[in-house]
């Protein structure tokens, strides 16, 4: 009898045992990806099979509340910059003159605007 070791490969030993060989991230995601693809599929088929209106129809009211939504966003929009707008105490000027508030960074010594670093011109 003349056996042959080199043409056994480690998933024949594995399988003779009732194992298996690790499956890859690979082999664990592609899998997973093309069910939810099928599911996808069946999904959308049977949302059209079942659909109560027409294609038109679902379009017209998808329509309809996506303009209703866009008017409801802008005039919350405008309603919160009046709202702003008349909660101002300051006008522009009195802002630029108002002092801010400097703190130091890093517990650093914070110069302040007037402090200039290069000497003066002759």
């Amino acid at each position: 009898m003349n056996y042959s070791f080199n043409k056994i490969s480690r998933d024949d030993v594995l399988s003779a045992i009732g194992l298996q060989s690790r499956r890859t991230a690979a082999g664990m995601v592609l899998p997973a990806i093309g069910l939810f693809g099928v599911g996808l599929v069946v999904g959308a088929g049977l949302g059209l099979l079942f659909a109560p209106k027409s294609g038109a129809q679902t379009r017209e009211v998808i329509g309809h509340g996506v303009s209703d939504m866009a008017r409801r966003v802008t005039s919350r929009i405008r309603r919160t910059k009046d709202e702003m707008l008349e909660g101002e105490d300051l006008d522009d000027q009195e802002l630029e003159m108002a002092p801010r508030a400097e703190t130091p960074r890093n517990g650093a010594a914070h110069r302040s605007a007037t402090t200039s670093t290069t000497p003066p011109k002759a």
